[in-house]
């Protein structure tokens, strides 16, 4: 997720610049995200993070346990349990990579990744699948999981509003009518856009500034690719709403965002 924030920054950096920097790190840092997934052996499951098969690496000390794998090749080792955070940090920051920095041939490669992520989630019921043939502690999507289960109460609107964003997203980028198909069903079916009014939960639950990330970047693509959708006042209503949780942060980020994407002034004075 992180490495993805950086990338996000170099690619608005170099659409405002033109800096040839700017674009030399964009690279650099798509072709970081791009080898998550391909070192991991498994289509459309990115790691945690790699190191080179000659680095020293310790055991995470995460509550969750988390593994080192072999890559396929033998030259790196990558780390399991992939979170919705890195899935939420691809999909927002691959689609801007796309449209504000990539040539030709990275573009083809961008495409690519986005439709093996999306599989890989949607071929195994909404959830990332580890090395284990088990989910991962995070990736979760699922609706009877999100809908039903206590568990998950705090995730139900958060991880609702990211998987329409990635499906939106997918479709966008690869037309494969699946992923239309499948925005829909969760909507109609299941009651993500209701869900996603609610994303950002607050009081008695914990104030989370990281998952503030994963509720902001997955508006982006909502925003951009409805203009003409029937669900997209849920959208609406639910940056409405989470601005309003955050406007007392003052976290620039936010403010721009909400602002461009709710076409209104929300603390633009903060940014300055």
């Amino acid at each position: 997720l992180w490495t993805s924030c950086f990338l996000g920054a170099e690619c608005f950096r170099y659409a405002v610049t033109q800096s040839s920097d700017a674009r030399e790190r964009a690279v650099r840092t798509f072709e970081a995200l791009e080898r998550l997934e391909l070192i991991t052996g498994i289509p459309g499951y990115p790691a945690r993070s790699y190191a080179r098969a000659t680095d020293s690496i310790v055991q995470s000390r995460s509550p969750h346990p988390k593994y080192w794998h072999k890559s396929p090749d033998g030259q790196w080792v990558w780390l399991d349990d992939t979170s919705s955070d890195e899935i939420t940090g691809h999909m927002f920051t691959l689609s801007l990579f796309y449209e504000l920095v990539a040539d030709e041939s990275q573009k083809a490669r961008v495409v690519s990744l986005i439709d093996r992520i999306m599989t890989h989630i949607l071929d195994h019921d909404f959830h990332l699948i580890d090395p284990d043939g088990r989910p991962t502690r995070w990736g979760v999507w699922h609706p009877d999981s999100l809908n039903h289960s206590p568990n998950w109460l705090y995730e139900k609107g958060l991880n609702s509003l990211q998987i329409l964003s990635h499906l939106k997203t997918a479709f966008h980028y690869t037309q494969n009518p699946r992923y239309e198909e499948t925005y829909r069903r969760l909507i109609e079916d299941h009651g993500y856009a209701l869900n996603a009014v609610e994303a950002k939960i607050y009081g008695p639950f914990e104030t989370s500034h990281s998952d503030d990330i994963l509720n902001f970047f997955p508006y982006y693509a909502l925003f951009k690719y409805t203009e003409k959708d029937p669900y997209r006042d849920y959208y609406i209503r639910s940056l409405e709403r989470t601005w309003a949780a955050v406007a007392s942060d003052r976290m620039p980020v936010w403010n721009v965002l909400a602002s461009a994407l709710l076409r209104k002034d929300c603390g633009l004075d903060v940014a300055r």
